[in-house]
């Protein structure tokens, strides 16, 4: 169902019923295909070489179709024809009917990609999406549109992102607003097309809005379904549309005219791109565009009456977050967690607050003189405040210490299992830690098996290393969306070329681990100094660049690891293919949601050498 969330019990099972029988037969066909290309005088590293020259052409074709809008079902059906293709190479001299016949099926597969892709895309979204009335895809998600009547609902990526004809942008625009004694000048970093953009047009003294949207599909979306007021704001004069990352935008912004007010209407910390917007460098960044008597406006999950320890550990992060640039937080504990934050005192008279409503002539259906009297006047308020200002371990949030979208992934699986939330940042910590102690202790007692559990290893490091990069460019270039497929080619493009070096330099060599070891020590020293790459924030070519690297040290470790054990190549090319597969399991799953929440990048370089230094032992 569009917008509802999986609890990991459910998501688990249905990813792996999904990808298991694709990977099952990838995996025999690499087993397979490497005996016969040793069979037909080859090597392993030449094989492993091809399989991933094989990875970055898919890589880049990938590339080359979601930038030219193929739809999924269209790369889908792609897919299968260079599979008959492969299928159908003939054995003999000339080709029998069945080789013919997965030939034509490869010709009617692909154009069957090029004319029925979309209708079964179009079939698939109607069938899934009850009053269907926009649909696309961008360079950064799906964007979906259904609605009745005058109502709309907007979802992207299968989420939703609001609702229309509700009452939460009359809290997300007024409350920030009436903060200020005279706003002229507003910044809005995602989310206007709620309702936001209409409701700050409303307040008489706005001159200037400054609207920033990362997705132009999403503004396409909204003119094209939104009914009448909240279309028309978007092309009111007073309005400057930006399509750009928001932190990015933020940046260009200093040193010139400054903001009365900035509204954060990006949705929660749930990932490294969105976490961006919560950190301390962020807040100073916007503090450095406000006035003087300027407002920063954002909003968390809240529960009213009983917010549950995940809860209240990122709003308590957020706060001391702010409380790091900011002098002034005011708490407005609404159907969400405002945090209104300035570097001036800010009113919390309630009659303050009314006169302004009043003076502006604000008609409202929500955010009224007597809600304003209820929401300043309780002592909800006073005890939100002494929460988050008591709750203990707090940790500032950064850009290389994301602990608030550790919080948030707990706030997540706490909706499904309470006893998630009993876990904070150093409970984390000591885990996180305590796993890498685990695996360091594992591999250097694998004496009998010293090669697959090191490869086994470098599997672990290097997937850790592939979702640090990615980490990292979100934090440094805002959407990964449109950009993942040039890192994981670039990354297998290093698999390939070091794969290939790597067999012609050790040729039949076998029994030494001497290259073994070597790469191991070029793994701890790039580990070691990745974190004060990452940290200068470099181009995005750097990390195509440093994804090859990272990709062509285990390029090299393979064929590496088949000369450091005795039997033939394609013997032992499957078990360490499992031990690289394996490996690089548990560093994907440990590196997302341990490693890089709860240590930080700088800490996981930390953990990723110590576990390149337990293989050395092992190696001895």
């Amino acid at each position: 169902t569009p917008g509802m969330l999986l609890a990991p019990g459910a998501t688990i099972p249905l990813i792996s019923l999904t990808l298991a029988p694709a990977c099952l037969l990838l995996g025999g066909l690499f087993t397979l295909g490497t005996r016969w290309a040793v069979e037909c005088g080859g090597s392993v590293g030449l094989a492993y070489a091809a399989e991933s020259a094989g990875s970055v052409i898919g890589g880049a074709l990938f590339i080359v179709a979601l930038a030219l809008g193929a739809d999924p079902f269209q790369i889908l059906l792609l897919t299968g024809v260079p599979l008959l293709i492969a299928a159908s190479w003939p054995e003999g001299a000339q080709a029998t009917w069945v080789e013919n016949a997965l030939r034509a099926a490869a010709v009617v597969l692909g154009l069957l990609s090029l004319f029925t892709g979309e209708l079964l895309n179009r079939a698939t979204l109607r069938k899934q999406y009850d009053g269907l009335l926009f649909a696309d895809d961008s360079a950064y998600g799906r964007v979906v549109v259904v609605g009745r009547g005058e109502q709309r609902v907007f979802f992207e990526n299968g989420m939703l992102m609001f609702e229309t004809q509700g009452v939460a942008p009359e809290e997300s625009a007024h409350l920030p607003l009436l903060a200020h004694p005279a706003p002229r000048r507003v910044l809005i970093v995602g989310g206007g097309i709620d309702g936001t953009l209409s409701e700050v047009l409303r307040h008489p003294t706005v001159q200037d809005v400054h609207y920033v949207e990362l997705d132009p599909l999403l503004i396409t979306a909204a003119q094209a379904t939104l009914p009448g007021p909240l279309a028309d704001a978007l092309t009111d004069p007073r309005v400057t549309l930006a399509y750009a990352d928001g932190r990015m935008y933020v940046e260009r912004q200093a040193g010139g005219p400054s903001f009365d007010v900035v509204l954060l209407g990006v949705p929660e910390p749930a990932t490294g791109q969105l976490n961006r917007f919560y950190t301390r460098e962020f807040f100073a960044l916007v503090r450095a565009i406000l006035a003087p008597d300027g407002v920063l406006a954002l909003s968390l999950p809240w529960q009213e009456n009983y917010p549950n320890p995940p809860l209240r550990r990122l709003a308590a992060t957020v706060y001391h977050t702010l409380a790091a640039e900011f002098p002034n937080i005011a708490i407005l504990p609404a159907t969400r967690l405002f945090l209104l934050a300035s570097g001036t005192p800010l009113p919390d008279d309630p009659a303050i607050w009314r006169a302004r409503l009043a003076e502006r002539r604000l008609e409202t259906r929500w955010v009224n003189a007597k809600y304003l009297d209820y929401l300043l006047t309780t002592d909800r308020t006073a005890q939100v405040r002494a929460a988050l200002e008591e709750e203990p371990g707090v940790q500032v949030n950064r850009d290389a210490r994301p602990v608030c979208y550790f919080y948030d992934l707990l706030v997540w699986l706490s909706l499904f299992n309470g006893r998630w939330g009993a876990i904070d940042a150093r409970a984390a910590t000591l885990a996180a830690w305590a796993m890498v102690g685990a695996v360091a202790v594992a591999v250097m007692l694998a004496r009998q098996r010293a090669v697959p559990a090191v490869i086994a290893l470098i599997g672990l490091v290097e997937m850790t290393l592939e979702v640090m990069l990615l980490f990292a460019f979100q934090v440094a270039h805002g959407s990964l969306y449109g950009q993942v497929g040039l890192i994981v080619t670039a990354f297998m493009g290093g698999l390939a070329g070091g794969g290939a070096l790597a067999d012609r330099l050790i040729g039949g060599v076998k029994g030494a681990r001497r290259p073994l070891r070597a790469i191991l020590v070029a793994m701890v020293a790039y580990a070691l100094s990745l974190s004060p790459m990452i940290a200068v924030r470099p181009p995005t070519w750097a990390f195509g660049l440093l994804a090859l690297i990272a990709g062509g040290m285990t390029g090299a470790a393979f064929p590496a690891a088949v000369a450091a054990l005795p039997g033939e190549g394609g013997e032992v090319a499957g078990s360490l293919y499992g031990a690289d597969l394996i490996g690089g399991c548990v560093g994907a799953m440990a590196a997302g949601t341990l490693l890089i929440p709860a240590l930080g990048l700088p800490a996981t370089c930390l953990a990723v050498a110590t576990m390149g230094m337990a293989g050395l032992v092992a190696l001895r």
